[in-house]
């Protein structure tokens, strides 16, 4: 092989080379993608339970205040009368 053949040989390597790395690049910006998107939804599901909790904890309160006004009111007034 001449010098010319193997510097020819060598530039087609390196562009072969070249190609595989922006293929690889580009499956890993689409893992990446898919990962952050996966996460993202995880997170807004994460959030939702948490605030369903929140409001369920708040409606739980409210209701076993009215349950004890309404208690007083009727067990208050039975004993009374």
């Amino acid at each position: 092989m001449t010098p010319q053949d193997l510097k020819h040989l060598s530039d087609l390597i390196e562009v072969k080379i070249d190609n595989r790395i922006d293929k690889l690049e580009t499956k890993l910006f689409k893992w990446k993608s898919d990962v952050i998107d996966a996460v993202d939804a995880l997170a807004s599901e994460m959030k939702d339970s948490q605030d369903f909790r929140l409001i369920t904890t708040n409606q739980i309160v409210e209701n076993r205040e009215r349950t004890d006004r309404l208690e007083k009111k009727v067990f208050g007034s039975i004993m009374t009368a």
